[in-house]
């Protein structure tokens, strides 16, 4: 599954909004990463991670750094987070969406796939911060691909800076607030005198006091309900009124109740310079909950719904239109209601996410990138090989080896070993997976001894076995080079770099649905359709160093218990490492050190050690694709994609790269593709055999003659 990293100046818990709505929905395609600006803490740095909603990781930055925000001051901590955040959940080539240009800087630690720019709001900055703000703004406009805008306004504005920006404005979550009717009111109000007039929301500097003041005491008996958290705005402007009820910030689950016991909704936003693109989003909440409008003249209110909402265009005209819209003939209100409700059918979350999906897809299928490898990398010479191996991992490796010099092998990471990598930590030696590398068949056994064998696994662990293949290649290694692009039609390979390579054969061992990603556009619709439909299981390892002397008590040395861990591994040291299984479907329940304080205190439910203090060391990694999950009719769709690569000479080797749940032997998958390789190159050097001419081939009796009707 691809990797989403999104930097908001909004926080997840605050006020749900525009990117809680969309970011819950693009996790079902997405692993989200949000991360949001910094918290202070005297502690030191450190990353909260959450898992609020399935496949969505909030990511809150504790610094010592005093400055708020997204500061030039925090930007060196911030980095490090966001390196050790890449590493440690092997983000790769994420696509990286920005609400806020403030935290453009960080984007240099990231090789973004696609960047995206959701402008909801003018960014705005006082004194000399602001010219910084623009430049900022003026810098993220010419690196994002897509650039999305909340409103009218701010489209029109956006479109003169970029090519490719998308008017999608904030939508409506209509069954929610369509959950209202005679005899539904929250507690709170409902003792309250009609008629009420409603507004839900951030009060702050964007709240227009004066209208609410004089409605009030235009109208003492009508009641003035006010839901949602105050920020960012000096209390003492705020009307005290009898009739004017602050009830302060409320869960989402509560607003249809709020919602359901007005009888106007308000909109009462300052219009001014900082409210000029404001587009606020519970315009359609208050159309799906049917209840009259109110509003004051937002030019992203008036334009797109002028004719449905009541508008008030100064303070004194505001009290006139919610005298009109509460006195409104029954008649011209149900014609208003109708309106409202052909509005929101037309719209929701889901269709704006989907859409929202679709041009992120289209971006990057046709690489619509000016910072793109693809085009220079065409324009310079090229290195040719014979046979080209993607990924350094055990079937990569063994493919290269028995290739040959005439090889190539790419690895993306700084050694090789793939997932069979190993680490150190606090004098432990943890391999990246429970890689048992069992087989009975002779020529693995063979291969081991010559990797070194149980002595070398002993001494490293798997890395030590994966650099046993360093010395045996006779071909090319190149670590640190990172695919961009797969070029089937032109039997090419694009570096992140700006090389590139020609190949005869590719063989690929990365996951199945990331080779289809690197093709792009030359993927046809049915491939890419087939590879979306994929379905596997991730999984995040524990691994716990364990004090000398502890006593473990364990059924096996590898088995498989019920509960929060899939599987148990018991390593020397003593250590052991704990697989916790996770998909889209199935999100880990935690994260960061939360996890692995669940996973002890698991070890402990099954009485595995006993004490806290036996931990010494702990340390997590990701494994993205861990097990391949094969539905009833996916195998069809499987093949489509192998047979396509293969007509274009991709041979696939290893588990995930051939998609199969019953793998052979690594060494043996990448000894295999090999072979097909050289078979298909040799029947390719293989002089052809000529076509017969049509008189041959009738003079020879090839081709019956047959005597016609009229002789």
């Amino acid at each position: 599954m691809q990797s989403l990293i999104v930097f908001s100046q909004f926080r997840w818990d605050f006020a749900l909004r525009r990117p809680q709505h969309l970011m819950t929905r693009l996790a079902r395609d997405f692993r989200v990463f949000y991360f949001e600006e910094p918290v202070y803490d005297p502690r030191g740095a450190w990353l909260e991670i959450r898992v609020p909603a399935p496949n969505v990781h909030v990511c809150r930055p504790h610094t010592r750094v005093p400055e708020r925000g997204f500061a030039d001051a925090q930007m060196p901590v911030l980095a490090e987070l966001l390196e050790n955040l890449i590493s440690s959940h092997d983000l790769g080539t994420p696509v990286v969406w920005l609400y806020t240009p403030w935290a453009l800087p960080l984007l240099q630690r990231l090789d973004a796939k696609t960047i995206v720019y959701d402008c909801i709001e003018e960014p705005a900055a006082p004194g000399e911060a602001a010219r910084e703000l623009a430049a900022r703004e003026h810098s993220l406009l010419k690196l994002a691909d897509l650039v999305f805008t909340g409103g009218p306004s701010l489209f029109r504005q956006k479109q003169a800076l970029h090519e490719n920006v998308h008017n999608l404005p904030s939508s409506v979550d209509k069954d929610h607030f369509a959950a209202v009717g005679p005899g539904i009111d929250h507690a709170e109000q409902a003792t309250m005198a009609h008629p009420r007039f409603g507004f839900f929301g951030v009060i702050d500097q964007r709240f227009e006091p004066v209208s609410v003041s004089l409605l009030a005491d235009a109208h003492p008996e009508w009641q003035i309900v006010l839901v949602g958290p105050v920020a960012n705005i000096d209390l003492r402007t705020l009307p005290r009124r009898p009739n004017i009820h602050y009830m302060g910030e409320r869960p989402y689950a509560e607003l249809p109740q709020f919602i359901s016991g007005w009888d106007v909704c308000l909109l009462p936003f300052a219009v001014n310079a900082a409210t000029r693109f404001v587009s606020p989003a519970k315009v359609l909440e208050y159309m799906a909950a049917g209840k009259p409008i109110v509003a004051t003249a937002l030019p992203d209110v008036v334009e797109p719904f002028g004719h449905i909402v009541h508008v008030g265009r100064h303070a004194q005209s505001f009290v006139s239109a919610c005298e009109r819209a509460l006195g409104e003939p029954a008649a011209l209100r149900e014609k208003r209601a109708a309106m409202m409700r052909n509005v929101v059918k037309a719209t929701s979350w889901d269709a704006t996410a989907e859409k929202m999906l679709s041009l992120v897809d289209e971006v990057a299928h046709r690489q619509q990138k000016r910072r793109a490898p693809v085009a220079p990398a065409l324009a310079r010479p090229t290195d040719h090989r014979r046979a080209i191996v993607l990924g350094a991992g055990p079937a990569g490796l063994s493919t290269a080896y028995h290739l040959g010099k005439e090889s190539l092998l790419l690895e993306q990471h700084d050694r090789v070993g793939g997932s069979c990598r190993s680490f150190e930590e606090g004098g432990f030696v943890f391999d990246h997976g429970g890689h048992a590398m069992r087989s009975n068949d002779p020529y693995v056994l063979e291969m081991y001894a010559m990797l070194g064998g149980a002595s070398a696994k002993a001494r490293g662990g798997l890395q030590a076995l994966m650099n046993g293949f360093l010395p045996q290649l006779r071909g090319q290694l190149r670590l640190q080079a990172r695919v961009a692009r797969v070029l089937p039609s032109k039997h090419l390979v694009v570096l992140s770099d700006g090389t590139s390579c020609v190949y005869d054969k590719l063989v690929s061992t990365v996951p199945l649905p990331a080779l289809v990603d690197l093709l792009g556009e030359e993927a046809p619709t049915r491939v890419r359709r087939a590879s979306s439909d994929l379905r596997h299981e991730s999984a995040r390892w524990v691994h716990l160093g364990l004090a000398p002397g502890t006593e473990l008590q364990v059924p096996a040395l590898d088995f498989e218990p019920q509960g929060l861990l899939r599987r148990v591994v018991v390593l020397e040291g003593p250590a052991l490492a704990l697989e916790i299984a996770y998909s889209r479907r199935e999100p880990l329940p935690s994260d960061a050190d939360a996890l692995v304080d669940r996973c002890i205190a698991e070890c402990q439910r099954l009485g595995l050690f006993e004490s806290d203090g036996s931990v010494v060391a702990r340390h997590q990694f990701d494994l993205p694709f861990a097990r391949v999950l094969l539905e009833p009719g996916q195998q069809e769709p499987v093949e489509l994609i192998r047979h396509w690569l293969r007509a274009r000479d991709i041979e696939l080797a290893g588990e995930f790269a051939e998609w199969r749940t019953d793998p052979e032997h690594v060494f043996l998958a990448g000894k295999h593709a090999a072979e097909r390789v050289e078979d298909a190159l040799s029947r390719k050097l293989r002089p052809a055999t000529p076509r017969p001419s049509v008189a041959h081939a009738m003079s020879a009796g090839a081709i019956e003659r047959h005597p016609s009707s009229t002789s």
